[in-house]
């Protein structure tokens, strides 16, 4: 019994190896199952933009040498590498099973001592259509959101930007790419006597400037502009 056991267990495995093969060379999936099959795992294809997983702790000087220190939230928790997951097609409804992919899913939060100002970064894996029926509706890419949110007594600013890291190799849609038009990248800077090779800002409203070496290195906050003390 033990050794039908190990066969049977044998033969699935070899299914699903097969299965992800055929959707790796380009066949159809079968969209009418009734279970859920899992083809691998998808890792960031530029897993460097991001320098961050969790519990770093970044202090900012203004003009004035006053310090503001950001730390992890704890809040969102979110200090580790997550898997999310692309769905390839789903057997209506939606849910009831799906071919997919898990994929890796990096969201973290930093806030001030204060509360007062927040640095937020979301890196994932996602696919252009939103819901697929076929493999064919497979077009994956990497993306960032980075966004500085600012609280004040009479005012809130929030400063973010969306940016496509990698296109894994797929002709994206012109609408998925449109959001790399509001990000400007700046080289070859020098801040405060720092160096920076390039630097990712808002286009139209240049709150703040991220480094993949360092993260947000320079940002406007209470009428000044505060670097990262390195």
């Amino acid at each position: 019994m033990k050794l039908y056991g190990k066969v049977i267990q044998i033969s699935i495995l070899l299914v699903l190896s097969l299965m992800a093969l055929c959707h790796l060379s380009g066949c159809d999936l079968d969209c009418s199952n009734n279970a859920d099959v899992r083809l691998g795992e998808i890792r960031f294809d530029n897993p460097d933009f991001l320098p961050f997983k969790g519990g770093e702790q970044f202090t900012f000087l203004n003009t004035l040498g006053d310090e503001l220190v950001f730390f992890d939230s704890k809040i969102y928790d979110k200090k580790n590498i997550r898997m999310g997951m692309i769905s390839l097609c789903y057997n209506p409804p939606f849910g009831s099973s799906q071919t997919f992919y898990d994929t890796e899913f990096n969201s973290l939060s930093y806030q001030s001592q204060n509360d007062s100002a927040f640095i937020n970064y979301l890196y994932r894996i996602d696919n252009e259509s939103i819901i697929p029926t076929t493999d064919t509706d497979t077009v994956l890419f990497d993306f960032i959101n980075m966004g500085l949110n600012v609280i004040e007594p009479d005012i809130s600013h929030t400063y973010f930007i969306n940016y496509i890291v990698s296109d894994r190799g797929n002709t994206l849609d012109p609408i998925t790419i449109a959001n790399n038009t509001f990000t400007r990248i700046i080289n070859d800077t020098t801040i405060n006597g720092n160096f920076y090779p390039n630097l990712y800002c808002p286009n139209n409203r240049p709150g703040f400037f991220y480094s993949t070496t360092y993260g947000i290195v320079l940002f406007y906050y209470k009428d000044d502009w505060w670097h990262l003390k390195r």
